[in-house]
């Protein structure tokens, strides 16, 4: 019963000192003379001040393209395609995207902050692979393969090394 009261009193205090200051909060910035937005970066009010049409012009442009972009590249990566299939998804995909996913390695896509706090001032020696040596690749991986007659064709579609199955071709 002790305990209980010292959660329920303890609870009522907390909350009320929650109010208060949040009260508090609401009349600091009522009473200021550019409100929450002034705390805000400037680009918070940019998009504030846009119409509908041309926030969800924005949204679409900075969010819905690249994620559809992202979309294609797990499309390759789960789904078992052909090389039609493969290059049309190649095709609609922005080139600059195309080049980050296909050609960096997953270090240089990390911010550079992060990737001073990874590796410290010294840059680790990267190499993108062209589209050349994923094709290579792909050559070289195909003859490992089981071709289709000789096993079942989920065998030797699928493979070890994620490479085996997606090249990158312009």
């Amino acid at each position: 019963l002790q305990v209980m009261f010292f959660f329920v009193t303890t609870l009522i205090l907390f909350g009320v000192a929650f109010l208060c200051m949040m009260l508090y909060a609401w009349q600091s910035l009522a009473n200021s003379q550019g409100g929450l937005l002034e705390m805000m970066p400037p680009s918070l009010g940019q998009l504030l001040s846009l119409s509908i049409f041309e926030f969800s012009d924005v949204l679409n442009r900075r969010i819905m393209i690249p994620m559809y972009d992202w979309i294609r590249v797990i499309i390759m990566v789960t789904v078992d395609l052909d090389e039609k299939d493969r290059r049309e998804i190649l095709a609609e995909m922005n080139p600059e995207f195309r080049k980050h996913v296909f050609q960096r390695s997953i270090l240089q896509l990390i911010p550079q902050g992060l990737q001073s706090v990874l590796v410290g001032k010294r840059q680790p020696e990267i190499h993108p692979c062209s589209p050349r040596d994923y094709t290579e690749r792909e050559v070289q991986l195909d003859k490992q393969r089981p071709s289709a007659g000789q096993g079942d064709s989920q065998a030797a579609s699928s493979s070890h090394e994620p490479d085996a199955q997606y090249s990158y071709k312009d």
